[in-house]
């Protein structure tokens, strides 16, 4: 079953006026958006901030007044409309019903480490995707120049 059909069919579970109004609005939502996730029923996304910069997040890839340019998205295209977050250091955000989509370090390059054994160094800016069901876990590493993050 598609994540759409999952989504309509908890909706219509729920009952009333307010299942009607999600539904109407998770069939609307673009494919890439988060959507209404939990810890039981569908793993959300979670950003861990374990480094001394500043880290950006989105939850809303494919919608919003910001833009952030995804490197590993291609069903989206590089440059995707969202809205960005900031999260300090030592900040975690998603999890619970809180799907973060992607992240960045604005302010300087990071590695990367994904679970799909990719791993590359990133320019500032440059925003990482990732599952509903993984966690991006960021620290510093000074013998490598900065923040290093793992997605798995």
């Amino acid at each position: 079953m598609n994540t759409r059909k999952k989504r309509l069919r908890r909706a219509v579970v729920t009952g009333g006026a307010m299942a009607a109004m999600l539904g109407a609005s998770l069939a609307a939502a673009p494919q890439a958006a988060a959507g209404g996730c939990s810890s039981w029923w569908e793993p959300c996304g979670v950003a861990e901030n374990r480094s001394s910069y500043t880290m950006a997040t989105t939850e809303t890839l494919n919608e919003g007044p910001d833009w952030c340019d995804v490197w590993n998205a291609p069903d989206l295209g590089w440059h995707v409309r969202c809205t960005q977050k900031s999260l300090g250091p030592g900040g975690t955000r998603g999890g619970g019903t809180v799907d973060v989509d992607a992240f960045t370090f604005p302010g300087t390059r990071y590695f990367v480490m994904m679970y799909d054994g990719t791993n590359k160094w990133l320019d500032p800016g440059v925003w990482t995707k990732f599952p509903s069901n993984r966690k991006a876990s960021c620290h510093d590493d000074w013998s490598m120049g900065g923040p290093v993050c793992s997605v798995n």
